[in-house]
């Protein structure tokens, strides 16, 4: 009786570890703390699909690529500001690109410049129906790509 309670016990520790998942997501900091990035570029391309990137209060660099699922997550609209940098944030991943989820709460873009068509949400500030917001683009062609950035008001 001892030994099949103890292959019972191995047998469900084998099962445990093998469904259990391989990796979580992530939290990445951009900010003055110890281990943050200095601006939120670098921290997007350390992180991976599911990762949140907390950004502290401060105005930072535009000119940001995001090409992965992740959560840009601010301090507050008027504590944490991404400025300038052409288009200041583009949203594009050139392989699945339906499968890009991009949340970006709590932020003020600002201070860009737009040379294509940004999608109707992202032209007129609308909010999307759920707490993520999805901006999924078709692949465009080689010498651009489409955007998402706000003008600067003089």
């Amino acid at each position: 009786m001892l030994r099949l309670i103890l292959v019972a016990a191995v047998a469900a520790a084998l099962i445990g570890t093998a469904f259990a998942p391989s990796a979580s997501a992530a939290t990445l900091c951009v900010g003055a703390g110890a281990g943050c990035f200095a601006q939120i570029q670098p921290a997007v391309a350390a992180a991976h699909d599911g990762d949140t990137i907390a950004v502290a209060p401060g105005t930072f660099a535009g000119g940001i690529t995001i090409d992965k699922s992740i959560r840009v997550q601010g301090a507050g609209a008027n504590r944490t500001i991404i400025r300038g940098g052409g288009p200041v944030v583009t949203i594009f991943r050139t392989t699945a690109p339906d499968a890009l989820n991009v949340s970006i709460d709590s932020v003020t873009i600002t201070g860009g410049v737009n040379s294509t068509q940004p999608g109707t949400a992202a032209a007129s500030g609308s909010r999307p129906r759920s707490s993520t917001s999805r901006r999924s683009t078709a692949p465009a062609p080689p010498s651009r790509s489409r955007t998402a950035s706000s003008r600067a008001t003089p």
